[in-house]
């Protein structure tokens, strides 16, 4: 019986082995099941924040959108008044052109005590506004411009004096 003693006495250790491993393993188990439950709340909160996420940036990719093509309107109205404005700045280029051609026979013709009155030009005569001068007219004019030159030298008006001034000083 001895040997059978012994073989039941392995058997019960063994036996008792496996029960204390299999508390073991259960108590495994169910830290393993706590932990699933939490990995599931877990996962659940990512999908959701992904969720969110994805919302976020469809909404950030259609305000983009819309900003783009307010920004693209906005550009095209700047560069519309960037044109005009260069069209304006030519054109006051030109108007001052002129005007400085005026003012130089402005002062021209002050110095030289003429009136500032504009010459004809030649579309003028031809279409019949004013008539040409003929030669003994001519002649007499230019005398009379010249006695008109001498006398307005010696007697410059003020305001002329003034004018000859700040034209000078616009130089």
């Amino acid at each position: 019986m001895t040997v059978e003693l012994m073989i039941d006495a392995g058997l019960a250790v063994l036996l008792v082995v496996t029960i204390v491993y299999a508390i073991v393993l259960n108590r495994k188990l169910n830290q393993f099941r706590n932990l699933r439950e939490e990995m599931q709340g877990m996962v659940g909160d990512f999908a959701k924040a992904t969720q969110d996420a994805e919302k976020g940036i469809a909404s950030l990719q259609e305000r983009s959108h819309t900003l783009g093509s307010d920004l693209e309107t906005h550009v095209s109205a700047v560069e519309g008044r960037v044109s005009e404005a260069r069209s304006l700045a030519d054109d006051l280029v030109f108007l001052v052109e002129k005007g400085t051609s005026v003012a130089d026979r402005l002062e021209t013709a002050v110095s030289r005590g003429l009136s500032a009155s504009p010459q004809p030009s030649d579309g003028d005569v031809q279409s019949g506004k004013v008539e040409p001068l003929s030669k003994k007219t001519a002649g007499t004019a230019g005398n009379r411009e010249k006695k008109q030159a001498s006398k307005s030298a010696e007697s410059v008006s003020p305001e002329a004096r003034e004018l000859l001034k700040t034209l000078d000083g616009i130089r």
